[in-house]
């Protein structure tokens, strides 16, 4: 079972992050899965996104930067 613990909206995107560490986008407009960002086993805290960069924040005390373009860490 995956329990989100940070969630946002961005234009037509349902982003959230889990318990267990990665981040899902989700298209809310076509109802289909976009991306699974993976990176950490820690659970992710918090989300912030702009025009170009999602940042996400977990429970280890690290950071990450995504490049929404490539989806890539920078």
């Amino acid at each position: 079972e995956v329990v989100p613990t940070a969630i946002t909206v961005f234009n037509n995107m349902l982003i959230y992050g889990g318990d267990y560490g990665d981040i899902i986008v989700y298209d809310v407009e076509k109802l289909k899965l976009l991306h699974i960002l993976e990176g950490h086993a820690s659970e992710v805290s918090s989300i912030y996104i702009d025009d170009k960069h999602l940042i996400s924040g977990y429970m280890d005390g690290t950071i990450k930067f995504w490049d929404m373009k490539t989806w890539d860490t920078i």
